[in-house]
């Protein structure tokens, strides 16, 4: 096997005057909300679908004294990120989808499924309320996909508990909680 060496560029991020990230997530081809972060200053802002500054941080800089300054540079980088992102997650059912920001502008980090290990906290209890109704089941790749067997099985049983929920919603029932142990 022939070797080979990769190296890439070091991009200098803009930290201290914009952000060093912007992370998108994405919920089948909708925005759920959007992370900026300066991790060289320590601090975050989160914001919404369109790019309107939501309350709240994130969990790795959460006082509000944390708080990255909106300006407006910042804000022309999140609408950048949002028009990108999407499709770049394509139909993906949950992605994070990660840039990296330098002072000439956004760059491709990373995609992420799992985001901070399913652990994911945030002082805004909004965010999870956004991620709970984009991010819907039924809609995932697996169930629009055909399956046979044990998959088929499964998949059906899947179907099912979303109508089940959906309906449940729809009357305004809360969601049974479980007691097995």
């Amino acid at each position: 096997m022939d070797r080979a060496l990769f190296i890439e560029e070091r991009l200098d991020l803009a930290g201290g005057s914009i952000a060093t990230d912007i992370k998108v997530h994405v919920c089948s081809r909708i925005i759920s909300h959007i992370w900026a972060e300066d991790k060289l200053a320590e601090r975050s802002h989160l914001f919404d679908d369109e790019g309107k500054p939501l309350p709240g941080r994130d969990p790795d800089y959460p006082r509000e004294d944390q708080a990255l300054p909106l300006t407006p540079r910042l804000l022309d980088f999140v609408r950048q990120a949002i028009a990108l992102a999407p499709r770049i997650a394509g139909d993906l059912d949950h992605v994070r989808v990660d840039f990296l920001v330098t002072d000439k502008g956004l760059h491709a980090g990373e995609i992420c499924i799992y985001t901070a290990a399913g652990y994911g906290t945030w002082t805004n209890p909004e965010i999870a309320r956004r991620m709970e109704r984009y991010w819907r089941l039924e809609h995932s790749a697996y169930l629009r996909q055909p399956r046979h067997g044990i998959g088929h099985l499964y998949a059906e049983a899947l179907r099912a508990r979303c109508a089940a929920r959906r309906k449940m919603e729809s009357e305004g029932c809360p969601e049974p909680v479980s007691t097995a142990k």
